[in-house]
């Protein structure tokens, strides 16, 4: 549309609201604010500041937008820009943010019996008088499902949720039980099933708590003699959402009066909703008969974040602020806090105050001084694939034996201690660390711990093999980049050959030019490391970037070009330390290159492998990583 033609719509829109409010109120929130464009049904319009923006959300939000969708129609959707202040007294800053379009959530009164704790015998299937109570349903409105990022990590977490808020009560996930650790999202999606019912089911009754609170209230009810009432309050609710239920362990009046209130929910059909930080199997000191009826529905757990999940939630948080940073800071943030949502955003949020408050520009440098902090203060967790690499390396035992199904006692002792080392250096579940060592079941991993712990009480020789393994696992990893041209070839060998000398090492490869991104190696380069029974085929060839010197302890160039192109990327002398060429540490000094096999003849992908596995044997010698 043409520049007449949105203002012709706000002006249109000016009219209709100049009749719904007083000519003060009109002069003061609407005169000023200006229209910037209609693109696809989205209007823009200019505010002078954040509080004009939010005033305007809070007062007039409903007017706005059904005056918007009067011209527009019912796809319509407003956009502001708020103009923000610059140190510099230059360009004014403007922030784009979406209209949040949030109604407010609140239940309608219930009905509540009186007198209820009268010494008097009465009929209980009679209710005496009644009063209406209003019930605050505890939510945090800014955890919807559109703010929940969806990835591999939590989507059966968040589809079950979805569905239980179409429907609650009303679908076989009673209870649905969502557990894992700590900032992965479990609050914010029970708060999100929340929201979702009541904006379906306004006249549904939705309650969130915390699972201390709901002991604090307890106490306080039996000290006040007043627990029917207590007990009637929430038999009341439709929707019941205790979060972090684990802090019931070990209070076994409150987990009995909870007993009575779960069985009385879910006999009427009424929907509860738990979280916690561990699997109902995992919960020490909570009554069998209440850990039966948490797995009666659907247990679904939340996992550490990949890093497409990261990337998106980052673009999301930033897309709702309304501020612009530089994809290569993002991308560095999200490489950086690799399992916490929550030290994710926190990260965000203090690059934020970094910048504003000192007003300097958002960089990677200032991100890196920022996060060190938070890098550094956080326990980098070993994978269960990793340990049991370690372990079976350590036996000389193939990973897909140690998972099958046989009996023999070496190999069953290698998986008893990978399970072992899994449940001591992991925070998976143990039903997770089962279902990675052959699809076997908590009640096994459990035996297999109890078993270690056994054999390393009576065996030395055991407990030396305990000793050797836990110190290989915990030897931090370094981590070495191999560089070539387009990653097809030279690079992904060099990696392949590393990885096959040493369980120690974190190797990966890249190129200097992005032709090849996305392909797999040269069928060549496939043809002569399996000769060596090393496999390569899963590696997909990747463009290097300058975020690679932050990620890695050790760049090895192919040849001279490699090398040239690399360090013109560096922004220090630091990062120009970290590359060399690969062939020096066979022959230093020489700047020899790794010659391209595909002017080598036959022998050409023969002769690179001879060269890199050579100069492997030196970086595995040099690093004293074998």
């Amino acid at each position: 549309m043409t520049e007449k033609s949105f203002h012709e719509i706000w002006d249109s829109c000016l009219t209709i609201i100049k009749d719904n409010v007083t000519h003060q109120n009109f002069k003061t929130w609407f005169k000023p604010i200006k229209p910037i464009s209609l693109v696809a049904n989205i209007l823009t319009i200019q505010v002078p500041s954040q509080f004009f923006y939010e005033w305007l959300e809070n007062n007039y939000i409903t007017l706005l937008k059904k005056t918007i969708k009067r011209e527009l129609g019912k796809e319509a959707k407003l956009e502001y820009h708020i103009v923000l202040e610059n140190s510099s007294g230059s360009k004014p800053y403007v922030s784009r943010i979406p209209s949040n379009d949030q109604k407010r959530v609140k239940n309608e009164p219930v009905n509540m019996p009186l007198n209820i704790n009268k010494t008097s015998i009465r009929n209980p299937f009679i209710i005496p008088g009644l009063q209406k109570i209003n019930i605050n349903p505890q939510l945090n409105q800014s955890y919807t499902f559109d703010s929940f990022i969806e990835g591999e990590c939590n989507r059966l977490a968040r589809s079950a949720g979805f569905a239980v808020s179409q429907n609650p009560g009303g679908t076989s996930f009673n209870p649905l039980y969502i557990y894992g650790a700590g900032g992965l999202g479990k609050t914010h999606l029970a708060n999100a099933i929340g929201i979702e019912v009541k904006n379906l089911y306004p006249e549904k009754t939705v309650l969130y708590v915390s699972a201390d609170k709901f002991q604090t209230q307890f106490v306080d009810a039996i000290m006040d003699n007043k627990k029917n009432d207590f007990v009637h309050f929430y038999q009341s609710i439709d929707v019941l959402i205790i979060d972090d239920v684990q802090f019931l362990s070990g209070k076994e009046k409150t987990q009995d009066v909870f007993f009575h209130i779960f069985n009385h929910l879910h006999q009427n059909k009424k929907q509860v909703i738990l979280t916690s930080d561990k699997a109902p199997v995992d919960i020490i000191g909570m009554e069998q008969r209440l850990l039966s009826r948490f797995k009666w529905g659907l247990s679904a757990d939340l996992q550490s974040p990949e890093l497409e999940t990261r990337l998106a939630i980052l673009k999301k948080k930033i897309k709702n602020d309304g501020i612009e940073i530089p994809y290569s800071v993002v991308e560095y943030i999200a490489y950086s806090i690799t399992t916490n949502v929550r030290e994710l955003e926190g990260a965000l949020i203090s690059l934020l105050a970094q910048s504003s408050l000192n007003r300097k520009e958002i960089t990677i440098e200032l991100a890196k001084n920022m996060l060190d902090k938070f890098v550094k203060n956080t326990v980098r967790e070993v994978s269960i694939d990793y340990i049991q690499k370690v372990v079976c390396d350590y036996f000389d035992i193939p990973i897909d034996v140690m998972k099958s199904k046989t009996r023999k006692r070496e190999i069953v002792q290698c998986r008893q201690l990978a399970m072992f080392f899994a449940k001591q250096m992991t925070k998976n579940s143990l039903a997770m660390i089962g279902k990675h060592c052959g699809n076997k079941d908590h009640a096994t991993v459990l035996h297999a711990c109890k078993t270690v712990n056994n054999l390393a009480d009576t065996d030395k020789r055991f407990k030396g093999y305990i000793s050797d393994i836990e110190n290989r696992v915990r030897i931090s990893h370094m981590k070495i980049l191999m560089v070539c041209l387009g990653n097809i070839c030279r690079s992904p060998l060099a990696q392949g050959i590393l990885e096959s000398k040493s369980s120690k090492l974190i190797v990966d490869s890249a190129g200097t030019a992005n032709y090849h991104t996305g392909k797999s190696p040269d069928f060549r380069s496939v043809n002569i490391a399996k000769k060596y029974n090393i496999d390569i085929n899963n590696q997909i060839a990747r463009q290097f970037s300058s975020l690679d010197f932050e990620k890695f302890d050790k760049i090895y160039a192919m040849d001279n070009d490699n090398y040239s192109k690399i360090i013109s990327l560096a922004k220090n002398q630091s990062e120009i330390n970290k590359v060399e060429l690969i062939l020096n540490e066979i022959s230093p000094k020489e700047f020899q290159s790794v010659p391209d096999p595909y002017y080598g003849g036959k022998d050409g992908f023969q002769n690179i492998y001879d060269l890199l596995n050579s100069a492997c044997d030196k970086i595995i010698e040099k690093y004293e990583i074998r």
